[in-house]
């Protein structure tokens, strides 16, 4: 059994049925009936909560922006729990890709490079990257 500084808690509201995507430094939970998400770092991992307060700062920055990129989540909050973004319908890339059982259209494929790009362009321009 885990120790408690092992242990990544979720928020209130938040169950493990909840949980959409989890990676090497936290998980992502989606709150029900809601558009939002949190991103939660892993418990007792100092690294992984380093890299989040880092990225508090750069959402805050974005937020702050008056010429936000559109293609780049709405941050609302952030908490002892994690960071409360935007939820995005098929947001994992590779794992929508991996669901459709026809190719995905020429049209969509661009749509996602022009959006990768605008993001990319907007976080140069707020001084990120």
């Amino acid at each position: 059994m885990l120790g408690n500084e092992n242990h990544t808690p979720l928020p209130p509201g938040i169950g493990c049925n909840d949980i959409i995507a989890f990676g090497t430094t936290g998980l992502v939970a989606r709150f029900p009936h809601e558009d939002k998400i949190v991103k939660v770092p892993h418990g007792g991992d100092l690294e992984a909560h380093a890299r989040s307060a880092v990225e508090i700062q750069v959402y805050e920055r974005f937020q702050r922006s008056t010429n936000r990129s559109l293609s780049v989540l709405r941050y609302f909050s952030s908490s002892d729990h994690g960071i409360i973004l935007e939820y995005a319908e098929n947001a994992i890339v590779r794992r929508f890709l991996r669901k459709q059982e026809t190719p995905s259209q020429d049209w969509l494929l661009l749509r996602w490079a022009e959006q990768a790009a605008e993001s990319l362009c907007f976080s140069h321009s707020e001084g990120v990257l």
